[in-house]
């Protein structure tokens, strides 16, 4: 568990008028962080997450943007992690996460949507140490925003696939 409060001092602050951007600001986040992990059985783990943050424009030369939240700073956050050994060298994982509908612009007007995304695992041991692991990450090859400023949004990644092999030495 975690909980907190950061403010950053010298923000940028973009003035409507001139768009000028100047380091003037005041941002503060407050908020907690639970997560828990453990096993269940010898072979199954579980790992799991929420983050519940506030987020507010302490000091501006923006009086518009005074008061109002960061973008792409989720009020909500969670994940579900688990994985299960089918054999002393064969393990399979699932995931789930959730992320908050965020600001995408300083005023406070334009919001991200929320989303949800999926995740799956498969690895196989082939020695003591070297393991090769399968990922699916976005299964349902979800669109959604990976990070978005007033005028522009960056798409997350979509449906992808990756094939590693790890080692240790």
């Amino acid at each position: 568990t975690a909980v907190f409060r950061t403010e950053k001092t010298n923000a940028r602050v973009t003035d409507p008028v001139g768009n000028v951007t100047t380091l003037q600001g005041l941002v503060r986040v407050e908020g907690v962080e639970l997560s828990a992990q453990g096993r269940i059985t010898d072979q199954w783990e579980i790992m799991a997450s929420y983050t519940h943050l506030n987020s507010e424009v302490v000091r501006t030369t923006a009086p518009l943007q005074l008061g109002k939240e960061l973008i792409m700073t989720p009020n909500n956050a969670f994940s579900l992690w688990t994985t299960y050994k089918i054999t002393p060298e064969f393990t399979a994982g699932f995931g789930a996460y959730y992320v908050d509908a965020t600001w995408g612009d300083v005023n406070n007007t334009t919001r991200v949507p929320d989303w949800w995304r999926f995740d799956a695992m498969a690895s196989y041991r082939l020695t003591q140490n070297a393991t090769l692991q399968f990922n699916i990450y976005n299964i349902a090859d979800k669109y959604y925003y990976d990070a978005a400023y007033n005028n522009w949004a960056v798409p997350a990644a979509g449906r992808t696939a990756m094939l590693s092999l790890k080692t240790k030495f």
